[in-house]
Formats: C-alpha cells, structure tokens, sequence
C-alpha cells in the first residue's frame, strides 16, 4: 500500500470515529455515580455526584416543566438543580417511627457548585444528616428515576479509611449505609456462614 493510501485509509478512520452518533447524546448505561462523607462539624452529608449532562438536563426539563435547560445557558439552571436534587437525594432512619405509606421528606440541600464537561457534570452539594456521621441511615438515589426505566445509582460513603457502596434502582430504591465490614474468610478459604451449606 503506497504512502497516500495508508493516510486516506487513516483520514477515513478517524472521520468515521469522530463523527456524531445518529442519536445526540445517546448512551448505552445509564448510571449516576456520588461520593459522600459526613462533615462531623456541621452535621452535614458532602456529596459530590457525577451524571450524563444529557440525562440531567432532560430530568430537569420534566421537573420544571421548562422546553429546552441547558446546564451552561439557562438561567437560574443551579436553584433547579438544588430543587431537583432535594427530591432524588433522600435519606431516612430506620429506627424513626413512620407509618406505613408515608412519603419521604425532601432533603435539605447546600449547593455548592458544579463542573459540566462534554462527558460528565459533577455537581457538588451537602445535604443536611443532623447528625455526626451516615452509619445507619438509608439513602435513596433516585436521580433520573423518572427519565430511565434501568437506571443504576451508586453511591459509596467515606468515613476515614473505611469505605462503603451502596446501589439504588427502581426495584430498590434504598439501601442501608453499614460501615460493618464483612467477615474474613477462614483458614479454609470459606466464610463461616457458608461452611453449614
């Protein structure tokens, strides 16, 4: 292959990996992913949340019955996001009484900014826990909930060295923040509750 094909054959490869989709902003997984430790000072949740600047501003579209947000342009697009993200942000305690039924309350966000690439937002924000620390409370992660039926959300906690991730979904839209960590396995490679099996 002479020098002129090999760059025509390059040229080629590269127009057809760099053009558009045929759906704008299409993607394959939808998935919201948020780091969280608990400030033990102000009894505040500091989250930091990456999602797909398409899904959210689709989300927020629906919320406030707006045509067209777009996360750089629109005015008054981050009292939105703070608005949206006391609805899908939630958090409760187990142990409170509540009857059956009850509706969650919403979150008392603190915005406190965010970073919009062509990829990925990462918005950032506190959400008030009263309280030192997450241990024993359930989260509910349903941001984008209403926009895609497999939405898949995680979010893992921070406390010092200790780590936990927890998954939020339609199914199962909460889980509990547990800082246990597993049991070791033992000396014969099982853990122990799977030697009665």
């Amino acid at each position: 292959m002479v020098v002129a094909d090999r760059l025509r054959l390059l040229l080629l490869t590269l127009a057809v990996a760099l053009a558009p989709c045929g759906v704008a902003g299409a993607h394959p997984y939808h998935v919201v992913f948020a780091e969280a430790e608990a400030n033990p000072e102000t009894g505040r949740l500091q989250v930091a949340m990456r999602v797909f600047p398409e899904d959210l501003e689709r989300a927020l579209e629906r919320m406030s019955g707006r045509e067209r947000v777009d996360l750089d342009q629109t005015e008054g697009v981050d009292e939105l996001i703070a608005r949206y993200l006391a609805r899908t942000v939630l958090l409760r305690d187990p142990e409170a009484s509540r009857e059956e039924g009850d509706a969650p309350a919403l979150s008392t966000i603190r915005w406190v900014g965010k970073e919009v690439g062509i990829r990925h937002a990462w918005l950032y924000f506190e959400v008030e826990l009263g309280r030192p620390d997450a241990e024993g409370l359930e989260v509910s992660l349903r941001a984008m909930f209403e926009i895609e039926p497999t939405q898949e959300n995680t979010v893992r906690f921070r406390r010092g060295e200790e780590r936990v991730t927890v998954r939020c979904n339609r199914r199962e839209p909460w889980a509990l923040v547990d800082f246990t960590p597993e049991p070791a396995p033992d000396e014969g490679g099982e853990r122990p509750d799977e030697s009665s099996r």
